[in-house]
This record gives C-alpha cells, sequence and structure tokens, in this order.
C-alpha cells in the first residue's frame, strides 16, 4: 500500500468523526486544478505563534436532472473567494478551463478542485466566471440533433453569495469544503428571448459551505485496489483516485472501502464475487457515504463495488415497465437518446445488487411498482439479452416541480404568501413552505451577475418573481423556492 504520510497531513484533527458524504472530493483532490500562489495570510498568527496560518479548499458540483436537454455541457475558467476586505484580492482555487456534463451530477456529487495553503480568515462570496455553456438534445440513437451556446448573463462573471448568507471563515489548517449546487432546472434556467429565439441563463447556484453535514448526496470514488485490509470486515483500500468526469488523477493516496453487511462486489462480468477475487491495480467504483476514519484513513461505507474501467459499464435510465419480480427481473422502458435500439430491456437485479433511493435509502424490491423513474448500471449481457444491475437509483421524490411566472401584486408576509399576475391566467395565489428559499439575481456594478439569498421581507410589489413549486387542491400553488430575477429579465429585455 501506498505510504499515507500526505494523508496524514490533510486529516488530522479537520474532520469530526461523522464526515459528509460529499467530504470526500476535497480530500481526494489535493493535487487536481489547484492554485497554491495566494497572497499572505488573511489572518496573521499571534507573535511567536506555530498555529498554521492556510487551509484547504475544496470546489465540488452538483446537479438535478431536467427533462429539457439530455446533456449540459460547462465550461469553467475560474473559481475563487473574495475576501471579506473588499480592497483584498480574490484567493484562486480554480484557475484554466474544464468542461464537465453537469447532468453527470444529478445522483452523486463531483469534486471540481482543490486548493491547499489558501490564506485563512473571513470570506463573503464565491466568485467563478463560466466560459460557455452548451445545450445538447440527442435522438434515440444518441446522435445529438441539436445544439445550444447559451448567452451567460453578466458575461459569465458570477458572485455567489452562502445560502445561509455568510461570511464563511477558513481557520488555519482547516479543510473548507464548498458545494455548488447547480440544479438544471433552476441554477440554469432557459428563456427564449424575443423573437431573436436566443437563449439566456441566469445562475440560480446555491453555495454550501461544510459543516459536517452535506450527507444529502451518494459519493462515487473511482481508482485503483490497493490492498485487501480485513477481508472479514469487508475493507480494501482505493488508491490513485480519478474524477468522475475528466481524465488524470485527482489524488494519489488510498481510501478505505468497507462494504456494508447487504453491499457486494461486482467483477466486469457484472456478477458478485467475494473480496479475495479483488487484485492489485484493478480497477474499481465505490459507490457510498463517508463513515469513521480509521488508523487516519478516510473509510467510504460502500452499498456497492464495481470492478472495471468507467467506460465499461452501461448507465441507463427510463420507467419500470414490470415489478421486480423475486428472481430479482424487470423490464425497463428506457428513455431515448442511449443507444440501446430496443425500447424494452430485462434487467436482472444481481444479488447485493444497490437497490436505492438518490439519498441512499436501500429499498425492498417489492416496493418499486410500474412506472418507477429509475437509473440502472450494470454489464449488459448480449447473449440473454439483459443488463446484469449491480446499482439500481430510484426517484422516490414523486412529480417533478414546475414554475410558475408572474408579476407580484400583494404580499402578505405573516402567511409568508403572495398574489402574483400570470400571463393569460389572471392572479394566482402562491404559498411558500415554511423553510422555502428566496434567491435575488442582480447585475453588480462592474457588469457581472451576483446570486444572493433574501427575506421574505425583501421581496416588493412589481417585481417579476418565479415560483417552483406545485400547484395545491385549494387552487394556490405551493412553492418550495422563490427567484427574482432582475438580470436576466434586463438582458432579455435588451435582446
Amino acid at each position: 500500500m501506498r505510504a499515507i504520510t500526505a494523508m496524514n497531513l490533510l486529516m488530522s484533527n479537520l474532520f469530526p468523526k461523522a464526515v459528509a458524504a460529499t467530504a470526500l472530493a476535497v480530500l481526494l483532490g489535493a493535487c487536481g486544478g489547484s492554485s497554491s500562489n495566494h497572497a499572505d495570510p488573511i489572518i496573521a498568527p499571534p507573535p511567536g505563534s506555530n498555529a498554521p496560518t492556510t487551509g484547504t479548499v475544496g470546489i465540488m458540483f452538483t446537479d438535478g436532472p431536467t427533462d429539457e436537454f439530455d446533456r449540459i455541457l460547462v465550461t469553467v475558467n475560474e473559481v475563487s473567494l473574495l475576501p471579506v476586505d473588499e480592497d483584498a484580492d480574490p484567493v484562486s482555487i480554480f484557475s484554466g478551463e474544464e468542461t464537465f456534463d453537469l447532468l453527470e451530477l444529478r445522483d452523486f456529487t463531483d469534486l471540481f478542485a482543490v486548493a491547499e495553503e489558501v490564506p485563512s480568515g473571513e470570506y463573503r462570496k464565491v466568485r467563478m466566471r463560466l466560459a460557455r455553456i452548451e445545450l445538447i438534445e440527442l435522438d434515440e440513437a444518441g446522435e445529438p440533433v441539436r445544439t445550444v451556446a447559451a448567452q451567460l448573463t453578466g458575461n459569465g462573471k458570477l458572485d455567489l453569495n452562502p445560502r445561509d448568507g455568510g461570511p464563511f471563515t477558513l481557520e488555519g489548517g482547516q479543510t473548507l469544503l464548498i458545494r455548488l449546487d447547480m440544479d438544471a432546472e433552476k441554477s440554469f434556467l432557459v428563456i427564449r428571448a424575443g423573437a431573436s429565439g436566443r437563449y439566456l441563463f441566469r445562475p440560480v447556484v446555491f453555495v454550501d459551505i461544510d459543516t459536517g453535514e452535506l450527507r444529502d448526496r451518494l459519493v462515487r470514488l473511482f481508482g485503483e485496489v490497493g490492498e485487501i485490509v480485513d477481508a472479514n470486515a469487508g475493507e480494501f483500500t482505493l488508491c490513485e483516485l480519478q474524477r468522475i468526469q475528466g481524465e488524470g488523477p485527482v489524488w494519489d493516496g488510498c481510501i478505505l472501502i468497507r462494504v456494508d453487511e447487504a453491499g457486494a462486489i461486482f467483477d466486469t462480468a457484472g456478477l458478485a464475487v467475494d473480496i479475495a477475487n479483488l487484485e492489485a491495480g484493478d480497477a474499481a467504483s465505490a459507490v457510498g457515504f463517508f463513515g469513521e476514519s480509521d488508523d487516519e484513513l478516510r473509510v467510504l461505507e460502500a452499498l456497492v463495488v464495481q470492478l472495471g474501467l468507467r467506460d465499461a459499464l452501461e448507465r441507463l435510465s427510463g420507467f419500470t415497465d414490470t415489478a421486480i419480480g423475486g428472481d430479482g427481473l424487470f423490464s425497463l422502458l428506457l428513455d431515448p437518446g442511449q443507444g440501446i435500439a430496443d425500447e424494452l430491456l430485462t434487467v436482472a437485479l444481481q444479488p447485493g445488487a444497490a437497490l436505492i433511493t438518490r439519498e441512499g435509502e436501500r429499498l425492498d424490491p417489492a416496493s418499486v411498482g410500474v412506472g418507477a423513474e429509475v437509473h440502472a448500471e450494470g454489464v449488459l449481457n448480449v447473449a440473454e439479452a439483459q443488463l446484469r444491475a449491480s446499482l439500481v437509483i430510484v426517484n422516490a421524490a414523486g412529480e417533478a416541480e414546475i414554475m410558475l411566472r408572474g408579476v407580484i401584486q400583494a404580499l402578505d408576509e405573516a402567511n409568508r404568501s403572495l398574489t402574483i399576475s400570470v400571463d393569460e391566467a389572471g392572479d394566482r395565489c402562491v404559498r411558500l413552505a415554511q423553510h422555502g428559499e428566496i434567491t435575488r439575481i442582480r447585475e453588480d456594478d462592474e457588469g457581472g451577475t451576483v446570486t444572493e439569498p433574501v427575506e421574505f421581507a425583501d421581496l416588493e410589489v412589481g417585481a417579476t418573481v418565479d415560483a417552483f413549486g406545485l400547484p395545491a387542491v385549494d387552487g394556490c400553488f405551493d412553492a418550495t423556492s422563490l427567484v427574482v430575477d432582475e438580470a436576466t429579465d434586463e438582458e432579455a429585455s435588451d435582446g
């Protein structure tokens, strides 16, 4: 096994025992896409103190699904932190050019960049510069039939406020995880701008600063098998970790993988095997959540381990056309554009396979009925015309939210409700959930775009608002979030 000195330095005294699921990416990416050319520390230690003056910052991306496009390619040039002192220079976390498919992240969180030696101190915002966004629609054979180059608000410069309003602090010696939640239905809302047919994108990006509680998304690790640590406990190391998307190593250290009691390991044929079948250097993916650490190694509590290269697995989505039988077989009605000629595919859920919700909760096969939306992964057995599935993720959230756009006519702060005037539909009642979020998007003084959380009391009559949610039985619209979009409205009117 590789020496773990670097891991010890990175992990020592940085994390509580209950580690966030998404913590993996940052701890693994200590070399990918990072920048170490930083200014002097923002907060100097006391004279004679040996306290560290820098920390480590990791940037992660996550996303929710969208029905309008099959791929959303986002190209990022820069991610930096803006100090509380507005006269101080931004601190670079990533600088270069990296493109990823946002829709590949709907079930997992992915590391984007990690920077070490970031000056400790207080920061107020995350700045991101986007070079371009391409939206791609595929035909039934998986070939592109439409590609849209989106017009970016603020020329692609986005200043993002933390979800809790901020500021946030990086302590010396600390590892800080920052997750950028870019739900495709909200973060990049597509609007046809007048007769020109242009597409404008407004960045409704939620910024979460890790406090050890970012456990609402599964983690996927890909790398090489190191050594068997404890076969009886299902423990082995996964080393030379790489990105879910992109090329090159993220971190050359090792993570301890612990296959949980209900989980299993699957070989390149898609069949369950014993841990003794693992060999050093085997390519493997592990899906699960971070747990407690043993001997200074991070521990991933794996729901499933899949051997083979990343591209060796078939990843297919669709809807169940039959219930899951006692033999684990069911028929999957495939979504178009996945390169499979037949609409229906037989899926064979293998013994020990992970049948889970998007939150990682295991499901009883009998509870999954006809018409369930699923994402299935495994090895395609051509001879038997079936997918040997080792991982099936079920969308248990129910009906997808819709958007209702209108102009605010009246506000009732006490009941968190508002009346909006909707084109061709008249006035509509909107109720915002007790913990529903309100996001305002506006232009800054430099022509960029600022995304910031606001309170209900900040809403004003006459403002255009987008409500995301579902209609209620009483005719009102129950919203989980509101977006007041000043920047995109202005650009659309200019077009």
